[in-house]
């Protein structure tokens, strides 16, 4: 697989929408989240398809996007480990140790088959990480539990 390929982007779904409201913990601060709205909300970001293979990020690169997966699975491995550390599925989100300590990536993000990502570029995702309580606890605790 040629690496150097940039990831297909298509126009987010209800499925996509609703998805990014339960895992961004936006019930507290939209009614609800349709797809036009995330244009608006998120207008740096987008849904991708990355193939299996295609690395979402690499550990120890700057980090300047949160991602949420929309389908597939990523497996994410460190140097040295000799298996994944972890496989994370659909509503998981991917890159908040690097978010939240605004530094280089700590693994590397990778599918293991087709998978959907909406990338969150942090310049979209500051208002709503200032403003919304919940999403910052929740990355909070996302990323004290993967650090370890």
């Amino acid at each position: 697989m040629d690496q150097t390929q940039a990831p297909a982007r298509r126009e987010p779904n209800v499925e996509t929408a609703d998805l990014l409201f339960r895992a961004l913990r936006l019930d507290g601060f939209f009614p609800e989240l349709l797809p036009e709205h995330l244009g608006k909300l998120f207008p740096r970001s987008g849904l991708f398809d990355y193939p299996p293979g295609m690395p979402l990020c690499r550990e120890g690169e700057e980090a300047g996007e949160l991602f949420v997966i929309c389908g597939g699975e990523i497996e994410i491995t460190r140097a040295g480990d000799a298996a994944p550390v972890a496989r994370l599925g659909q509503g998981d989100i991917v890159g908040e140790i690097a978010y939240l300590q605004r530094g280089r990536r700590t693994a590397t993000a990778t599918p293991s088959r087709a998978s959907a990502v909406f990338r969150l570029a942090y310049a979209d995702i500051e208002y709503t990480f200032k403003n919304n309580p919940q999403l910052a606890e929740h990355l909070q605790n996302l990323a004290a539990v993967r650090a370890k």
